[in-house]
């Protein structure tokens, strides 16, 4: 039962290692506006929202950088780094969630304080993958 134990504590402490190392380590993508390419650590997105063929990326400095992508393609973008699609118009980063309201099919809580709405469609998948992720972390 102790060898047991100590496998189970051995495999968690890898998984906690390497979900750390990967939240830690620089994960930079390229943002490319009418005016310029920006370089952005994926930790400092906050969420994303989107207007047809454009997306506002909303960053924690209280800066936003509007791009000429769908909010799909930067969904791709950043799939690897605990974000998560609410809604057809939100694009969330685990990182920056505060919290989870239940009212009204539900609303995301970020860390700055904006309230987005969840998607009835995503509600269910949203909430799995919070429960699965804060076990995680």
């Amino acid at each position: 039962m102790l060898e047991t134990n100590k496998l189970l504590t051995n495999q968690y402490q890898d998984l906690l290692i390497a979900h750390l190392s990967r939240l830690l380590s620089k994960q930079i993508i390229t943002l490319q506006t009418t005016e310029e390419i920006i370089l952005v650590n994926t930790a400092d997105i906050i969420y994303c929202s989107s207007a047809i063929n454009y997306t506002t990326i909303w960053l924690i400095e209280k800066k936003k950088i509007v791009i000429a992508k769908t909010l799909g393609d930067i969904e791709q973008q950043l799939k690897e780094y605990n974000f998560f699609r609410i809604h057809q118009s939100y694009l969330i980063n685990l990182l920056w969630l505060k919290q989870f309201k239940k009212a009204k099919g539900g609303y995301a809580i970020m860390i700055d304080d904006t309230k987005l709405e969840v998607s009835s469609r995503k509600r269910e998948a949203f909430l799995k993958y919070i429960t699965r992720y804060t076990k995680l972390t």
